[in-house]
């Protein structure tokens, strides 16, 4: 170990680089690599591996990740990373329910935004007790389905108003 380290110090000493300066250019490598959507899953999962949370958000915001990944990063002890998972339309449902009880309400909150979850999810964080992911949620179930009889106000409403253009 001590040989390898002696090693690469010698390497860095003859480009004249720094260790940090090479941490830096491979972190934004590595950034610049998550961040594209075309980046395979497998890619993805290797840098899963050795990466911070920073780096570990982006992965779980690439619709690349597999399901079995981001289930991996669902119980990343950064609360952004879940967010950034429970926002991927990769992540499995039984991941999804788990975020969905998930200790920090930041998480709970961003999944009650997301308009694209199962209903079922939605109505349960409608009953969550912290009232700001209770009152999301509900906003949300109320954007996916709104009260019996508004689609043929609206409607009503829109055929009016062309009739009155029309006739203006």
């Amino acid at each position: 170990m001590e040989n390898r380290d002696q090693l690469l110090k010698i390497f860095l000493d003859s480009y004249g680089l720094s260790p940090v300066a090479v941490f830096r250019g491979a972190t934004a490598w590595a950034k610049a690599v998550v961040c594209d959507p075309e980046t395979p899953s497998d890619v993805l999962t290797a840098l899963a591996r050795c990466s911070t949370s920073d780096l570990l958000e982006r992965i779980g915001e690439n619709s690349n990740a597999s399901a079995e990944l981001l289930a991996q990063l669902a119980v990343n002890e950064s609360p952004e990373v879940r967010v950034a998972v429970g926002s991927n339309p990769n992540t499995a449902s039984e991941t999804v329910w788990m975020l969905a009880s998930d200790g920090h309400p930041d998480v709970r909150y961003s999944l009650a935004e997301n308009h694209n979850l199962d209903p079922s999810v939605l109505e349960a964080l409608a009953r969550d007790q912290n009232p700001y992911v209770a009152c999301r949620a509900a906003r949300t179930l109320c954007r996916l389905r709104p009260p019996v009889g508004f689609t043929a106000k609206v409607r009503r409403w829109f055929w009016k108003k062309s009739l009155t253009r029309k006739a203006g």
